[in-house]
């Protein structure tokens, strides 16, 4: 249950989420953001994760925190753009899950 880096807790959560294991897949997201706080990506995803389990205020704050960190980040600006029901026309409006190559954030 433990990956060995900050980029393996984010790709557990990732896969949990997408198989409906929610909470399993906040706890990954927490633990991996104890070993890298700076992780546009995991505070991104946790704002999803959170939306997706109909948490609205967590998923506003962890998307609060993933803008401080880049707000430019284009996952991250995607999932504002659907959370606040601006998402741009002709795209699909669901969330994104992302997981950056090793050594991103």
């Amino acid at each position: 249950r433990m990956p060995y880096n900050c980029f393996g807790w984010n790709a557990l959560a990732v896969a949990q989420a997408r198989s409906g294991q929610l909470q399993e897949a906040v706890q990954s997201l927490s633990d991996g953001l104890q070993c890298e706080p700076e992780s546009v990506s995991m505070w991104s995803n946790l704002a999803v994760i959170y939306a997706y389990g109909n948490l609205g205020q967590q998923a506003t704050e962890a998307l609060e925190r993933a803008i401080a960190l880049n707000d430019t980040h284009p996952v991250t600006v995607h999932n504002v753009m659907v959370l606040t029901g601006r998402a741009q026309p002709g795209t699909e409006p669901q969330l994104d899950l992302y997981i950056p190559a090793p050594g991103r954030r």
